[in-house]
């Protein structure tokens, strides 16, 4: 059984923070690296990391922490096809500290992707199949 209470709890902090960020009182990298910590918080009490980052899950990078607008999307890493990143877990696992979570604008993605396969079209290519399959 969950416990959502703590994500619920580390999702009011991250409001915080993105509040601070927002009113230029901390730095994008220190917004990232507490919201890490509040995302892996989670686990020390059987919750979800969804829970603890669902304020800017669907509204900001989870990168570049950049708020979206109306019209744009956001790309999830843990929906890529096997053929980019066969074992995602291990892999987004290496890159934890340098995201807040894992839906991405499509610069980010395509950074993240590309720069993974060293393919500079792979992060274009695989949002093409994503967009495709919706």
């Amino acid at each position: 059984m969950s416990c959502h209470d703590i994500g619920r709890g580390m999702n009011n902090v991250l409001e915080t923070v993105i509040d601070l960020l927002d009113n230029n009182e901390i730095s994008k990298d220190a917004a990232l690296k507490i919201a890490h910590v509040l995302r892996e918080s989670v686990n020390y009490c059987d919750g979800n990391e969804d829970e603890a980052v669902e304020s800017i899950l669907y509204c900001r990078c989870g990168f570049c922490l950049r708020k979206k607008d109306e019209t744009e999307k956001l790309y999830d890493l843990y929906q890529v096809s096997k053929n980019v990143i066969y074992d995602r877990w291990d892999i987004l696992r290496g890159y934890n500290n340098s995201y807040a979570h894992w839906n991405l604008c499509k610069n980010c993605f395509d950074t993240f992707i590309n720069n993974f396969t060293k393919d500079e079209k792979a992060g274009e290519q695989e949002r093409k199949l994503m967009d495709a399959a919706q």
